[in-house]
């Protein structure tokens, strides 16, 4: 844990770039036609969400450390209506569109850990689509508790913390859900004692537990915290 791409290759090739510090709430990347060049996030973390047209924001990923974002526009040039937000402050690092692709042409074992990087990132798409097929709020939390775990999970003596800032109106858009749903759900597992919460980290104190409210049967391996 945490459970995804940190790679010293793609760590080591984005650090011969431009280092870009922002702060919590910052936007990196708004719907300028083309963004500045493809980052990596060396400290922190960043948001990627879009805007309906009623002015509702839901959040598709969030980004942490070793990660690389847009990875759409760095491969295929096209820029989904996506915004990119630091949620604290973070360093980046940002290299150009060509210099990215020539790394990726040019270094075989940089093309494999781009390419275990986005098939990662392509799991998180598929466990949030597999989180908005479960009806019940409860359950939803359940399941986004469990994949934060997995992603950004420390384990401890006894449990683990998600360390990174998690709000509950980060969730709620997450899984379109209303914060007040995601507060009252928090609030009961904490009375049951499932987690913990201190500021805006979530200390999950059974695991087990917390999988078991969920109405499809889960293996915790999915998410590395079994």
């Amino acid at each position: 844990m945490p459970n995804y791409a940190q790679s010293q290759l793609l760590s080591d090739f984005f650090k011969t770039g431009q280092p870009t510090y922002v702060r919590k709430g910052d936007l990196i990347i708004g719907i300028e036609p083309e963004p500045k060049g493809v980052y990596f996030v060396d400290t922190g973390f960043v948001k990627a969400y879009s805007i309906t047209d009623g002015g509702e924001e839901f959040v598709h990923i969030v980004y942490g450390h070793g990660e690389i974002f847009p990875f759409v526009w760095a491969y295929r040039r096209i820029h989904p209506e996506l915004y990119y937000e630091a949620l604290n402050q973070t360093l980046l690092w940002r290299v150009s569109r060509e210099q990215f692709t020539q790394f990726a042409k040019n270094d075989p074992k940089g093309a494999y850990e781009l390419a275990r990087q986005m098939a990662q990132q392509f799991q998180v798409f598929t466990d949030r689509l597999d989180n908005l097929e479960y009806k019940k709020s409860s359950e939803r939390i359940a399941y986004r508790l469990l994949f934060l775990a997995g992603r950004f999970g420390k384990k401890q003596s006894k449990g683990v913390v998600i360390d990174a800032p998690v709000t509950h109106d980060l969730i709620a858009r997450s899984i379109n859900l209303t914060r007040e749903s995601v507060s009252r759900e928090l609030e009961k597992l904490e009375r049951e004692k499932i987690i913990e919460r201190s500021g805006h980290k979530i200390f999950i104190c059974d695991v087990n537990a917390l999988s078991q409210r969920l109405s499809k049967p889960n293996n915790l391996k999915h998410w590395g915290i079994d």
